[in-house]
């Protein structure tokens, strides 16, 4: 054997090699994706779900956790308002963001529109979801609020609560995403292959489309929490709130806020990476264990709270002064939560990217190859 052919059948087994195991990372998920009207049929079985699970978790912090296990009137008709007016538009940002990242695993498949066909603009996914989905929650959170007297007899009982808030929450969510998402599946689809304009600024792009959405959700939510929460603790008391307990709770709130905030972030700007609105970033992701570690580090927030307040000559405070700073530490930790998602996930995508394309060239190579000599 001359150095030509050693040098050839060298090749050959390398690129051979290199194609099987393309091959078999790509049979890892041979299961076809699902059509996109199955698809969408599942979101909204997942949005039944979303909507048990939200009600009644939030209902136990509420009226059980921090209350007797019933609710007074107007308790419950604020605990309706917040939970139909806001989670309408979280369930259908829900709907949105993780259809479009499973459009890119595959998990559903629309047919493709023909070439020529004019491209849609794909909006962020609060663009798409506010303006209907703040009117509609609106109306339908203002309507179930004013129900509630009719609905059941005071004190309302545990069950009654998350009846009376579920329900509505799931005919408004429901409807909000029977109107957007096929509209966006069609859109979002057509809208991978075609030519993309210029990412926007990371910063642009990390204030407008993911911290600015959640900030008065997240406060208005909490503060809500919190003063149910604080009231309940100084009614317990019979005094003021301790500052040891609001920082506390600053800590815990703090690392929950971010984590959640990471983990939707992350999922919103995979598919954003696809579509060009923001640019790939070829750095290394951290694990998602070290990820978590980070968001644990946030409760140091706590102590941060405590010494302010300690240096500040305070050593309780009244419920609606605790209740603000936390919904204030809550808005805070957005950003963090935040810009962690957004970094975090354009680093994976843009690994999952790279290796697709790798493994695309590598699964190419074998045909070319030629003949053996």
């Amino acid at each position: 054997m001359n150095a030509d052919q050693y040098k050839f059948y060298s090749e050959f087994i390398c690129v051979h090699l290199r194609s099987s195991a393309a091959k078999k990372k790509q049979k890892k998920n041979p299961k076809p994706g699902l059509p996109g009207k199955i698809y969408f049929l599942g979101q909204l079985a997942f949005n039944l779900g979303g909507v048990i699970f939200a009600t009644t978790a939030l209902a136990w912090i509420f009226f059980v956790n921090f209350g007797n296990g019933a609710g007074e009137l107007a308790w419950v008709q604020s605990f309706v308002f917040l939970m139909v007016f806001f989670f309408t538009v979280i369930q259908c940002w829900g709907a949105v963001a993780n259809t479009r990242r499973d459009f890119l695993r595959d998990k559903w498949v629309m047919p493709a529109p023909p070439e020529t066909a004019p491209g849609r603009y794909v909006a962020n996914p609060w663009r798409l979801i506010l303006p209907l989905g703040l009117a509609s929650g609106f109306i339908a959170a203002g309507a179930a609020a004013l129900a509630v007297p009719r609905l059941a007899p005071e004190p309302f009982s545990f069950l009654n609560i998350t009846l009376i808030s579920g329900i509505p929450l799931f005919v408004a969510s429901t409807v909000m995403i029977g109107i957007i998402l096929p509209r966006d599946q069609a859109a979002f689809a057509a809208a991978l292959p075609k030519t993309r304009p210029p990412a926007a600024p990371p910063g642009r792009y990390l204030w407008l489309e993911h911290i600015l959405p959640w900030i008065p959700i997240q406060g208005c939510i909490n503060f809500a929490v919190g003063l149910k929460q604080f009231g309940h603790e100084a009614e317990k008391l019979g005094a003021a709130v301790p500052i040891r307990t609001v920082a506390l709770d600053a800590g815990f709130v703090c690392f929950l806020i971010v984590f959640i905030c990471w983990f939707s972030a992350q999922v919103q700007v995979r598919p954003d990476v696809h579509l060009g609105r923001v640019a790939q970033d070829p750095g290394r992701a951290p694990s998602i264990l070290i990820m978590l570690v980070i968001c644990t580090g946030f409760t140091a927030v706590g102590a941060v709270v405590w010494a302010a307040l300690s240096l500040a000559g305070l050593e309780s405070l009244d419920p609606a002064p605790a209740a603000v700073i936390k919904a204030v530490v809550v808005m805070a930790a957005v950003v963090p939560g935040c810009f962690l998602g957004v970094w975090w996930g354009r680093r994976r995508e843009t690994a999952l990217i790279r290796e697709k394309a790798d493994l695309q060239d590598q699964a190419a190579d074998l045909p070319s190859s030629g003949a053996l000599p």
